[in-house]
């Protein structure tokens, strides 16, 4: 009767298995611990960025129709999205007539913390020299 010897039998034994998963294991553990990092990370930055395209959006938006600054006043109450408290205030400029400064805070909870961004713009409250027709 032959005996199969080691060089010729492909087989693992338990042994090399087990090591084999734990050296599998010991390499897995840090990069699940990384995926979690990385989706916390994710959701906390995809919120700051919204509250960011946000404030931007409405100070874009105030910016644009500072021509008749009677026009931004019906501006200031608007629908507020989900998630987000929007805050718009507006003072006089102490340096030049005619110019307030315009600032949006926009606050967001997030994971039980409170958040706040907030951004300001100067807006001439004076007419424009020129007029554009069609």
């Amino acid at each position: 009767m032959k005996s199969h010897s080691r060089t010729k039998f492909f087989g693992f034994t338990l042994t090399e298995v087990v090591v084999a998963g734990v050296i599998f294991l010991i390499f897995c553990i840090p990069i699940v611990g990384l995926l979690s990092t990385s989706r916390y990370t994710a959701k906390r930055l995809s919120k700051r960025l919204g509250a960011i395209m946000l404030a931007q959006g409405i100070l874009d938006e105030i910016r644009h129709n500072s021509q008749v600054y009677g026009s931004t006043m019906p501006r200031l109450a608007s629908k507020q999205p989900q998630g987000f408290k929007i805050q718009k205030t507006f003072r006089s400029f102490e340096e030049a007539e005619n110019i307030l400064v315009f600032t949006v805070k926009v606050t967001w909870k997030e994971f039980k913390k409170e958040r706040e961004l907030q951004l300001s713009t100067l807006v001439s409250s004076k007419p424009d020299f020129h007029v554009f027709r069609r």
